[in-house]
């Protein structure tokens, strides 16, 4: 046959997707032998050992002993994608693209692209989309994409997740239904259910419980040491070095500050450029011992109806409250006390003396130990 170049010969543009063979010529050989196309890009250490289907696969392993393996035993299909150098090992994994460099290490994954390199180590893990760098560990997830980059990243645990981390971001096990954002140097330690987003040092010392949200600049805990380990629909945003410790709380804090009740917003310094409004607590006609239940608002309205000893009660340190009373005769207020302490009510005066047939007002500041109130008498219709 007449010598004729390989760019002369007739071009094959058809896709293969059965096992082909192409002829090798090696070196040395007398002989020409041939290779399929399922081994064209793979080496010595591609190790498949129970493959239902290898059409459509392409395998690249390349350099200090790289793997690829598997143990599935029926459930794989085409259409993959590895590539591993440097050492990396794909384990047991199936419909999924990898990339793993520089000992990189990816076991179990499924349904998956993943870009793992420079130490990676990724285990587990069902249709996620992860992009790792520079020795981030990601252990167990699920249905999650994860961008984790930068020396000492580590997400464990998760389930339906998105996560974005640089430069040693801490995200923890049990992170599950969490979307996390860190950037610089910063943890968040088993929250479930939640959103971090940190700026420069997000940190927490506890268990992060469930339903947080969480956006810190320069330093925010979770501290649910007092909440048997969890805290409860809970959001911070933290300037600077904050902790949240209440269940259904938030804190805005721009310096050092710590929730101190539940079912509240904790902040410094507020603003209100329109109007500020509370509700309005009726507590209808009224006579004899009664308790008022501070915890229920600002704003209070009675009638009185025969003599009338109140019992201030779940009064926090700095409240302040307005009272309307109505007299609807000549009722009296002898005493009052705050949690059933006697002397702990002051008025101008030593004397609580509403106006006869008519309303007054009373404005009261509690100090943490004592109720001032300031009485303001003869209100009537103009």
């Amino acid at each position: 046959m007449a010598s004729i170049r390989i760019s002369q010969l007739p071009q094959y543009t058809d896709q293969i997707i059965s096992v082909e063979k192409i002829p090798l010529v090696i070196s040395g050989n007398v002989a020409t032998n041939y290779v399929e196309t399922k081994n064209l890009f793979g080496n010595t250490n591609i190790t498949p050992t129970s493959l239902n289907d290898v059409n459509a696969m392409s395998f690249v392993a390349a350099s200090n002993n790289s793997a690829v393996s598997f143990t599935d035993t029926g459930n794989l299909a085409g259409g993959r994608a590895f590539i591993a150098s440097n050492g990396g090992s794909i384990n047991g994994s199936w419909r999924s693209g990898y990339i793993g460099t520089d000992g990189g290490v990816i076991s179990g994954a499924g349904g998956d692209w993943i870009i793992a390199s420079a130490n990676s180590n990724i285990y587990g893990g069902y249709y996620n989309t992860i992009i790792s760098s520079e020795n981030p560990n990601i252990l167990a997830g699920a249905w999650n994409s994860i961008i984790a980059s930068y020396g000492g990243s580590e997400i464990q645990g998760g389930d339906t997740n998105f996560i974005a981390a640089s430069q040693g971001f801490v995200l923890g096990s049990n992170s599950n239904k969490c979307a996390g954002v860190g950037v610089e140097a910063g943890g968040w330690n088993g929250p479930r259910y939640s959103f971090a987003g940190g700026g420069y040092n997000l940190t927490t010392t506890n268990d992060g419980g469930n339903d947080h949200f969480a956006g810190a600049y320069n330093g925010l805990t979770f501290d649910g040491t007092a909440k048997g380990g969890y805290l409860y629909k809970v959001a911070g945003l933290a300037v600077q070095d904050a902790t949240v410790s209440n269940d259904i709380s938030a804190l805005i804090a721009s310096s050092g500050r710590t929730t101190l009740y539940d079912q509240t917003l904790h902040t410094d310094n507020i603003h209100t450029f329109k109007t500020e409004t509370f509700s309005v607590i009726p507590a209808g006609n009224v006579g004899g011992s009664i308790n008022v239940d501070c915890s229920l608002g600002t704003i209070f309205t009675f009638t009185l109806t025969a003599d009338t000893t109140p019992n201030f009660v779940n009064v926090r340190t700095g409240q302040r409250f307005i009272f309307i009373v109505y007299n609807n005769g000549s009722w009296a207020v002898p005493t009052a006390t705050v949690n059933g302490s006697a002397g702990t009510v002051f008025a101008k005066n030593g004397n609580i003396a509403p106006s006869n047939n008519g309303y007054t007002k009373y404005t009261a500041t509690y100090d943490g130990t004592y109720m001032f109130l300031d009485e303001e008498l003869g209100f009537s219709a103009v």
